[in-house]
């Protein structure tokens, strides 16, 4: 998809869009960093090891969009463990993430046992803009599939996590926050969480997330986070007999609380991924 630009000054240059191939190169030994390719040749002598999923016609005649990259295949070459890299600069639109790896069941056939193929339904879709000619603007996409589970993660703390994960915050039951009493009023014991303020450090209180809400942030600064949404929390007033006064998350100059202890919050899986 191109669409004209409006003209720009003869003097101001082109923008640039690096590029980047989808893997780097596996370490030699333990001692070594991974490095990055810088001839596509070596890529595609790695690629003709793999039995299927070439681009742009698999083996079979067909169409294929993409490259298929194994652990058995061109993987053995490959820095599988840094993870594919994006082929361009660009904006993460859209993607999902897999809680565990589903399972398809392969009944029993031609003398065959029944067997389990786990697969992976996550992606990331990145959109690119290239300036080229001068002045016309190219738009276009690239998509990364069958990417590794949240478990898999889990696991094993050395992977890297993606940039554009989004992760959430569960309060604990060690959050002990209290509303404030009003007079003749005490507060139920069971309405404690942890307290949020209008600003940082010491900003007015707004509430109290309950033990066990779960939440996105918008931004850090510091230890501080800013709350984006409470995920339809039932939030406690800062004081006995009041109310809260705005919905966290709407009014985005406002709702922060630190998010620096271990023992107050458990960090969780992005929402809504599976």
């Amino acid at each position: 998809m191109a669409t004209k630009t409006p003209a720009s000054s003869p003097s101001t240059p082109v923008k640039q869009l690096r590029f980047a191939f989808p893997f780097r190169k596996k370490p030699q030994d333990s001692g070594t960093a991974s490095a990055n390719f810088t001839n596509e040749h070596e890529v595609h002598r790695l690629l003709k090891r793999e039995p299927s999923g070439g681009y742009a016609v698999s083996s079979k005649g067909m169409w294929h969009g993409g490259i298929h990259v194994t652990e058995a295949g061109a993987g053995q070459s490959l820095d599988l463990k840094h993870g594919v890299l994006c082929i361009a600069d660009g904006e993460v639109v859209a993607w999902r993430l897999n809680r565990v790896y589903l399972v398809s069941e392969i009944a029993a056939q031609d003398g065959k046992p029944a067997f389990h193929a786990p697969y992976s339904t996550g992606f990331a879709l990145v959109r690119h803009t290239l300036e080229f000619p001068k002045d016309t603007k190219l738009t276009f996409f690239s998509l990364y599939m069958h990417l590794q589970d949240f478990a898999g993660y889990e696991a094993d703390k050395t992977l890297r996590k993606p940039a554009y994960w989004s992760p959430d915050f569960k309060v604990t039951g060690y959050a002990r926050d209290k509303p404030r009493a009003s007079a003749g009023q005490t507060a139920p014991a069971q309405r404690t969480g942890l307290r949020v303020r209008a600003s940082h450090p010491h900003g007015a209180p707004l509430c109290i997330l309950p033990q066990g809400a779960q939440i996105s942030l918008s931004r850090r600064e510091g230890n501080w986070g800013k709350i984006r949404d409470t995920h339809g929390a039932q939030l406690i007033p800062p004081r006995t007999g009041d109310y809260v006064a705005r919905q966290l998350g709407k009014d985005q100059g406002h709702a922060w609380r630190t998010v620096d202890s271990p023992k107050n919050w458990r960090l969780c899986r992005p929402i809504g991924r599976d």
